[in-house]
């Protein structure tokens, strides 16, 4: 999708217009935000995945792809879920142009913890009145070298370009 937001063509505004047309029909059941959190589809995924200590009131999901694109870039993508229902998503091809998946997954990584405390500072504001109130935003991903990455402190040849961003998350 990623590779048509410069130069959509007909049939991606064919699909905007079926997306826009099932939220005004379905808005009920379009995006849907639950009372009780633990009754919420993503509550459940996370119980049957073994994430029973995750609070899954405020959460965020990330992912990348390398090298998806026709020009050969990465993308990226994350989403952030509050009571169960979306409140953030982004789809972009991480800057600078990734080297290896594991740097497309940092890359990734990074934004979606930017984006991610940004929307916890604006949370906190809202609830407590504090928007620098500590709060931990649990992120989910897929990627195993992504994550070793980020938990290895050392930095190699291989992988000084990108420590930096490991740092942040």
């Amino acid at each position: 999708m990623q590779a048509h937001m410069h130069l959509p063509d007909r049939i991606h505004f064919q699909a905007l217009l079926h997306l826009l047309h099932h939220l005004r029909c379905h808005s009920p059941q379009a995006l849907t935000y639950y009372c009780d959190v633990f009754k919420s589809p993503i509550a459940k995924m996370l119980q049957e995945a073994g994430h029973t200590t995750v609070d899954p009131c405020f959460i965020w999901c990330c992912d990348s792809s390398f090298g998806d694109c026709d020009a050969a870039c990465s993308t990226g993508c994350h989403v952030g879920l509050l009571q169960g229902g979306l409140i953030y998503l982004s789809s972009f091809v991480p800057n600078p142009i990734a080297a290896s998946s594991c740097e497309s997954e940092t890359n990734t990584m990074t934004v979606a913890a930017m984006a991610s405390r940004q929307t916890a500072m604006i949370y906190c504001d809202l609830v407590y009145g504090d928007q620098d109130r500590p709060f931990t935003v649990p992120m989910f991903t897929n990627s195993l070298s992504g994550l070793a990455a980020t938990h290895n402190q050392r930095t190699t040849c291989m992988s000084r370009h990108i420590a930096r961003r490991w740092y942040y998350i």
